[in-house]
């Protein structure tokens, strides 16, 4: 079940990656588009990809503490 809960861990971690790979390369603003509304759109994207690091480092936290219950469990680590 550890490892389980691990794999899924990582993929979360590699499509959130794709995900801010995908933000940044997208083309939000153009020529036509007014100064006020580039500015919300970078704004916007700001905060997607502000929110997709905070749940990448929360992953991260977990991952950490499921490696490192793991060791406990196969008696790598003493309490």
């Amino acid at each position: 079940m550890g490892k389980k809960l691990e794999k899924k861990v990582k993929f979360f971690n590699e499509e959130a990656e794709r995900h801010l790979e995908t933000l940044d390369g997208m083309n939000i603003i153009t020529d036509a588009t007014p100064e006020n509304q580039a500015k919300r759109n970078r704004e916007k994207r700001k905060t997607l990809i502000n929110g997709i690091q905070t749940l990448l480092n929360q992953n991260d936290a977990l991952l950490r503490r499921l490696e490192q219950y793991m060791a406990i469990l196969n008696g790598d680590i003493l309490e």
